[in-house]
């Protein structure tokens, strides 16, 4: 399995939301410019997140968009899920079909039980948790931007790093 382009950006633009202050609103261009997200291709993916309840948006002067919910209940999964659908690492696995050769398939068992673990995993990663290994980057970052260059080197880099 391989995140898209379309997830990775979802993540992006969760990360800024709730990044900012607790139920301050987002405008669209100023979302897409801190997540690095063509604006077009966002709008797209907030519709599929505000869908899935995971973001509201406002319309009018005071409109943006918010998370819906509060970051240590949005999981990975929840993005993944929201955006591209069902988590599926073999064509045999999805659909409502079924496989014709699953009673004698060793690989339709293996890619069950590795899709199984892959959705407990994303399933247990929370957008908190990735605000807050975010944040750690960022110190990181400074200290070495820091020891390299100064404080005022660590300063400018601070200011460079705003939202990503």
């Amino acid at each position: 399995m391989q995140v898209t382009k379309a997830v990775d950006y979802g993540i992006r633009a969760l990360l800024v939301m709730a990044s900012s202050a607790e139920g301050r609103r987002c405008f669209l261009k100023d979302l897409a410019e801190s997540a690095g997200v063509p604006r077009n291709y966002l709008v797209k993916i907030l519709k599929a997140l505000s869908r899935a309840g995971l973001v509201s948006s406002f319309r009018g002067v005071r409109g943006g968009f918010v998370l819906a919910k509060s970051p240590k209940d949005i999981s990975l999964l929840d993005v993944v899920e929201a955006v591209d659908g069902p988590i599926c690492v073999a064509p045999c696995l999805g659909g409502s079909n079924g496989c014709p050769r699953r009673p004698a398939c060793a690989a339709h068992e293996a890619f069950g039980a590795i899709r199984e673990k892959l959705i407990a995993e994303m399933g247990s990663r929370s957008l908190a948790e990735l605000v807050r290994r975010q944040a750690d980057f960022r110190t990181e970052a400074m200290s070495k931007t820091e020891t390299k260059y100064g404080a005022a080197g660590a300063q400018m880099a601070s200011h460079a790093s705003v939202g990503t």
